[in-house]
């Protein structure tokens, strides 16, 4: 009976790990084809800054910028400024890394990286990537 039980108890707990497994796999091939179409977005030679905020950005953070400036004003400065192409560089790093997930639902990603002066966050809001920081 006890032999039943553990062989029970190790499906159990290795058809768990695979189902987490499986789940996690998928949320980084996600999160990674947002972070490509991301990349893609910024080297574009017409890219529109605005949209890529509301495309990409974490939709409480551009509620916040709203309320400081126009997003239109903010977008223009940021594709002016020296953040596009850090953000861009740690963009590209961030599609070879794997990232940690900070919830059992896979929702909230981060990227570490020695390089990198913060770590990047991600939230994933109705299937959609979305940047945190």
């Amino acid at each position: 009976m006890n032999k039943i039980y553990l062989i029970l108890l190790g499906l159990t707990m290795f058809s768990c790990s695979y189902s987490q497994n499986k789940m996690e796999t998928k949320a980084t091939e996600d999160l990674h084809a947002t972070i490509t179409a991301m990349i893609d977005t910024l080297e574009s030679k017409d890219a529109d800054y605005e949209a890529f905020m509301n495309e990409y950005v974490d939709p409480m953070l551009i509620m916040q910028y709203k309320g400081m400036n126009s997003l239109a004003d903010i977008a223009e400065n940021f594709g002016k400024s020296d953040s596009k192409e850090e953000l861009l560089r740690f963009l590209k790093l961030a599609r070879r890394l794997e990232p940690t997930y900070l919830d059992k639902h896979q929702s909230k990603a981060v990227f570490t990286h020695t390089s990198m002066t913060n770590p990047m966050e991600f939230i994933n809001i109705d299937g959609n990537w979305y940047l945190r920081n």
